[in-house]
């Protein structure tokens, strides 16, 4: 089980541990963003420590309906004690925890400032 809190402005806030294929990994608060259908954002300032091997450019349809390019690497998470392989998009502003990454798993938080937020696995 993954525990996080619920932040005064209202954002699911949970720790995650990303890794790169040196070995190294950075620790770091991600908001759960329930419109993203993709994995995982970060910065390209953690892509370049991590030293992440790039994938592709892809298109994706932002909410205001827009179309912008955003550049994917490789990457692996600790997620709920295991590592997994995901990508992960180049964006500004805070990393950002998609459904792809949360599929399968129960979601459920409490939507107060302090509030606790679970993802808990399919056989928990």
């Amino acid at each position: 089980m993954i525990i996080g809190q619920v932040t005064a402005g209202r954002e699911a806030v949970v720790f995650l541990t990303v890794g790169g294929p040196s070995g190294r990994s950075i620790n770091l608060n991600a908001v759960i963003d329930t419109g993203f259908t993709d994995y995982l954002t970060i910065s390209h300032d953690i892509v370049d420590r991590l030293g992440l091997p790039f994938r592709e450019s892809r298109m994706y349809e932002l909410a205001n309906g827009s179309l912008a390019s955003f550049d994917v690497y490789e990457a692996r998470v600790l997620w709920d004690d295991q590592w997994r392989d995901v990508l992960v998009s180049v964006a500004e502003g805070g990393p950002l925890i998609g459904m792809a990454l949360v599929e399968g798993c129960r979601l459920s938080m409490h939507v107060i400032d302090g509030g606790q937020v679970e993802i808990r696995m399919p056989d928990t």
